[in-house]
């Protein structure tokens, strides 16, 4: 099993002090790229690849950036990416560590949350 597989949710992953009061807002999000850059007011540029799902609005506030465990994310594919999902089904167990890359986020927000499936995230700039 992967080490990242944990049922505990990764809290604020890009270290942010303040995160539940920083703006947030999507800057750019190209769908056919499947990529989405987010500017956190004055701290941070974060960049989403390999974007498949996306729901929220384009700017909220809170920046508690949370990882959560992958049976969360299949669980999300499952129900949100039935391509993905039939793609996914084709891995037999063992090599499905080895395949598997995508990673659910999300930000709490007042009403919702923030989620993205993608399979890297980075932070541009600090």
């Amino acid at each position: 099993m992967n080490h990242r597989d944990t049922e505990k949710i990764e809290e604020n992953i890009f270290g942010l002090d303040d995160a539940e009061e920083l703006k947030c807002n999507i800057m750019y999000y190209n769908m056919s790229q499947r990529t989405m850059r987010v500017m956190v007011k004055n701290t941070a540029t974060l960049e989403f690849r390999g974007v498949e799902y996306y729901a929220g609005p384009t700017y909220w506030i809170g920046a508690n950036f949370r990882l959560h465990p992958r049976s969360a994310c299949l669980a999300m594919i499952q129900n949100y990416l039935p391509k993905l999902a039939m793609l996914i089904d084709e891995f037999p167990e063992p090599n499905l560590d080895k395949f598997f890359m995508w990673k659910l986020i999300s930000v709490p927000i007042i009403g919702k949350n923030v989620e993205i499936i993608a399979t890297n995230v980075l932070s541009l700039s600090r």
